[in-house]
Order: C-alpha cells, then structure tokens, then sequence
C-alpha cells in the first residue's frame, strides 16, 4: 500500500494557524453575548487563562521559568491587542471590527523585512493586493453610517497594527519559548496590568461563569498552543495573511447569529481574500521544499 506523504512544515503550519482562526472567529459571538465592559471581559479572561495554563504546565511537567523582558512586551502588547479589539466589537458592526483588525497583514509585509529581517515572499504584494481588494468588496459600502462605526474602525485598524508587531514579536522571541509559559506569562503580565483598574469594575454575573470559561480554556489556551505550534514554520506574512479566515467565519456567524447582513460582493471578497494567503502558503511551501531537497 503506497504510504501517503506527510506534510510539509509549512503547509501543516498553515493548517493548524487555519484552525486556529476559526476558532477565533466566534470571539466576537461570545462577547455580544456577555455584554460585560471591555476592561471588564480582558481582565477576567486572562486571570482565568493564567491559572488553567498553570495545570496545564504542571500536568505536562513544563517548568514556567521566569518572566523576562521579552514575555512582559508581548504581554504589554497583547492587552493593548486585546483592548483596541474588543472595543472596535462594542462599538461597530462585527464585520468592520472584524475585517479593520485584520488589516495586520499590510503592516507585517512592510515591518517584517525591515525589523526582523525576514525574505520578502514574492507573491506578498499581489497577495496583499488581493486581500485588500476583497476587504473592499466585503465592507459595507458607507461603513461610518453607523453609530460609533467610526470610532470602532479606527479602533480596529489600531489593533491591526498592534497585532502585527506582535506577530513580528512573536516570530523573533517566541520560538525558544515553550508554549505554555509563553500563555501564561502573557495572560499574568495583561491580568497584573489590569488589576488596578478592574478591582473599581463591575463583577461578571454567575450565568457568565461557563462562557468565560470556554473562552479562558479553549480560546486562549488550547487554541494558542495550535496557532504557536504553527507559527514556527511559517513566516509572520503568511501567518497574518491566514488570519483572514477569523473574520470570515465571523462575519458568516454575525449573519446567522446576530441578524447582521453581509454586503452582496462579500462571497467574493471572501474568496478573495482567501486566495491572498493561498498564494502565501504555496509559494512557501515551494520554497522550504527546495530548501529541504537541496
């Protein structure tokens, strides 16, 4: 029996990071639904992640180490992620938060060679190309009509921008850091820095006990741990490109769950956008197949 042939890191790293996106994309679901204050919901979600990414590491016998100046900045800039994101949420339409925040991939392809010295991939500019055209089609055709949309857009191109030097943090630091004490630390540096500010917040309710935490434990430890298994064979191009999977399943999820409609070119935008990272993805795994035949 012919044995199948196993993937290659790239494309299995695609894979887990598509996963991983999906995932994510009901962030915005979960969030509607516990209609807690931005500062609120980062606090608690990360103070719950913190302890379930310490039995994790002590049931695998992963050692945490200590914090370093590294893990503090990542921490740093994931809260300012985290807050420029969830408010983009609250104050405008999923789909413009969504698809604002994942603007990321034109500051990785412009800051990555630059700070990281990473090779610009070849297909980039066309690839960018492609997801901002089909970013074009699916955003509504005035989408500061609505209240707030203005402010929430602006909100998410920040998180953009901040997601994507987090991304190029993560691609140059992370790699020599084990999983687990990387979420960890994280989610400690962002619950420490919130501490003085949500202890004079409101307290979440009881019925907003599970929701919280499926979020802690599937969406910021279990599904980290796919997105930084992936992210160590990929570039941070490739990486902030396939991102665009979260806000397509978010926006498919909006419509069906939250009665936002989607604007009538957004299956082609969709496929657009799509195809952006497909063509990261390809010529990647071309190149790391000649790297590894030669």
């Amino acid at each position: 029996m012919q044995r199948r042939p196993e993937m290659t890191p790239s494309l299995s790293g695609a894979g887990k990071i598509a996963l991983s996106f999906f995932i994510w994309s009901t962030w915005a679901i979960f969030f509607r639904g516990l209609g807690l204050p931005v500062i609120t919901l980062t606090f608690y979600l990360t103070a719950l992640t913190a302890p379930v990414a310490f039995l994790c590491a002590k049931a695998f016998k992963t050692p945490l180490g200590k914090p370093t100046f590294p893990l503090f900045l990542m921490g740093a800039t994931l809260l300012l992620n985290d807050l420029t994101f969830f408010y983009a949420i609250e104050k405008t339409t999923v789909a413009n938060a969504l698809f604002a925040h994942h603007l990321s991939p034109v500051f990785v392809a412009i800051l990555a060679p630059l700070l990281i010295k990473e090779k610009p991939l070849a297909m980039t500019p066309l690839s960018v190309g492609l997801s901002l055209f089909g970013l074009y089609l699916i955003l509504p055709e005035n989408p500061f009509a609505i209240d707030g949309a203005l402010i929430g857009s602006l909100s998410g191109i920040a998180s953009a921008l901040i997601y994507g030097c987090l991304v190029i943090m993560m691609r140059k630091w992370a790699g020599g850091i084990d999983r687990l004490r990387f979420i960890f630390w994280q989610n400690l540096t962002v619950a420490l820095l919130l501490l003085p500010f949500a202890v004079f917040g409101p307290v979440p309710q009881s019925g907003d006990g599970f929701p919280l935490f499926i979020l802690a434990s599937l969406h910021s430890v279990v599904v980290p741990l796919i997105y930084l298994s992936g992210i160590r064979v990929v570039s941070a191009q490739v990486a902030s490109i396939m991102g665009y999977i979260e806000p397509l399943g978010a926006v498919l999820l909006a419509g069906l769950l939250l009665g936002e409609k989607m604007p009538q070119l957004a299956w082609l935008g969709g496929i657009l956008i799509i195809s952006g990272g497909a063509l990261l993805v390809y010529e990647e795994t071309k190149r790391n197949a000649r790297v590894a035949s030669a």
